[in-house]
């Protein structure tokens, strides 16, 4: 093991040699050898100095992203965990880092298309990059699903689950498209804002600049058309009634604040607040009086705390709240918390 773990190290390693290690670290009687040989190599990332801060975990995250299919598990990221990462991480991360190098041998041999898929903890945001260089921001509650490369193939094909601001390189031979569960969206190369939660009711599309064709994808290459948007179109799809609107609006800062860690409400139904405060705070909403449904709310949170964006919900409507502390469990992991909303008959709207 010994050999083929220096031989990781140096990057010689046969797509067969990786097999069998990859079966070997599975085995725990090889346990010892495996501690041992991460010991011998703490020591030498000892002598050569720091091998990771910030950047370089970012970096390495991006490629670990890019070569290993992570849609069967979903890794919470946190950016306490950032500030720690040194010479830990090349033991740690030493068996991802064969299946990593696996991942990179196959990729030219293999011709199938190999997925990534990204999620995004709820009260967190993520920013990638994609393969052809365009980027995505994807927010609380999140998950983007992309191949490894966009090359050969007619088209970049994503999936969207959540919301996601995207920043779309132009390239008119290869359309940019993006699979929501009710449509799909096509681009060449522009910037815009999906917003596609499966427990919502709305589908939000916003378009800051370029040109945004929605509709549906028939086969590889024919593309049913539904509406086409132009800069500062705002389309909003209903699930339910099925029923789409497209409008025009002078201002997108409602739709696009929260990449900038700013919650924006104008004039909002309380559902739609109530909506972006699961996502944002990682709470769970049980409204008890119905009828304050038909609130509206204008408000703007700029990285507020959830009690004091709950203050400013109370302040603003006629809306009592009672937060119920999550219970504790092993390991240090919380429950999440609830949020218990009733109507406040001691106000009344004006």
């Amino acid at each position: 093991m010994e050999k083929l773990l220096s031989k990781l190290q140096e990057g010689t390693c046969s797509a067969q040699e990786l097999e069998h290690l990859n079966e070997l670290l599975k085995i725990p009687s090889l346990d010892e050898a495996a501690s041992a040989f991460m010991h011998t190599h703490w020591k030498k990332c000892d002598t050569a100095g720091p091998v990771g801060d910030d950047s370089r975990f970012r970096q390495l995250l991006s490629e670990v992203h890019h070569a290993i299919n992570l849609q069967e598990r979903t890794v919470p990221l946190y950016r306490r965990a950032l500030a720690g990462f040194s010479k830990v991480a090349a033991i740690l991360l030493l068996p991802l880092l064969v299946a990593l190098y696996f991942g990179w041998m196959q990729r030219d041999t293999d011709n199938r298309s190999m997925l990534t898929t990204v999620s995004v903890p709820l009260g967190a945001r993520s920013r990638i990059t994609l393969p052809d260089g365009s980027e995505v921001m994807l927010n609380s509650g999140s998950e983007l699903t992309y191949p490894m490369s966009f090359k050969k193939q007619d088209h970049r094909l994503v999936a969207l689950s959540g919301e996601g601001f995207f920043k779309v390189l132009e390239d008119k031979n290869q359309p940019f498209i993006v699979r929501m569960n009710d449509m799909d969206l096509k681009v060449t190369g522009t910037s815009f804002n999906a917003r596609a939660y499966n427990d919502e009711t709305n589908v939000t599309v916003v378009l800051v600049s370029g040109s945004v064709r929605l509709g549906e994808m028939a086969g590889e290459k024919q593309f049913t058309d539904l509406a086409t948007l132009r800069p500062n179109d705002v389309f909003t799809f209903n699930k339910t009634t099925k029923r789409n609107r497209v409008h025009y609006s002078n201002d997108l800062t409602k739709y696009i604040a929260w990449t900038r860690g700013r919650t924006v409400f104008d004039n909002d139904e309380i559902q739609v607040v109530i909506d972006k405060l699961e996502k944002l705070y990682n709470v769970d909403v049980i409204v008890k009086d119905p009828e304050i449904l038909v609130y509206r709310l204008t408000a703007t949170f700029t990285n507020e705390s959830l009690e004091r964006a709950l203050r400013i919900l109370s302040l603003s409507s006629p809306i009592n709240y009672q937060l119920l502390s999550g219970s504790n469990e092993e390991a240090g992991i919380f429950e999440k918390r609830t949020l218990i909303l009733r109507k406040d008959k001691k106000k009344h709207i004006q």
